[in-house]
């Protein structure tokens, strides 16, 4: 008999590759206010150990560097403040999300 997953929606197995949609909008909700790690594994349905897993892949440190170098433009434009020409992306690290 097949045991139903710990998790309905979640994968049990860590040796997949995550699926891209959900890695992509993890990068996204990581650079947004008020998106905690419990939230955005939630709605994405993974667990919070896998959204722990994926902080440590070179793609999304770029990806969240990326995404917090367009989100401090878009608040400088709006707000009418400029950037400095050191508030590039930085080197990302897991801590820091």
């Amino acid at each position: 008999m097949i045991e139903p997953p710990a998790h309905p929606g979640r994968r049990s197995s860590p040796t997949h590759e995550p699926d891209p949609a959900k890695l992509h909008m993890a990068t996204v909700l990581l650079v947004e206010e008020g998106w905690t790690d419990q939230r955005i594994a939630d709605y994405l349905g993974i667990s919070r150990r896998t959204l722990g897993r994926w902080k440590w892949r070179a793609e999304v440190q770029f990806a969240v560097g990326v995404n917090r170098t367009l989100w401090r433009r878009r608040y400088s434009r709006a707000s009418g403040h400029r950037l400095r020409q050191d508030d590039g992306p930085e080197s990302p690290s897991p801590v820091d999300f």
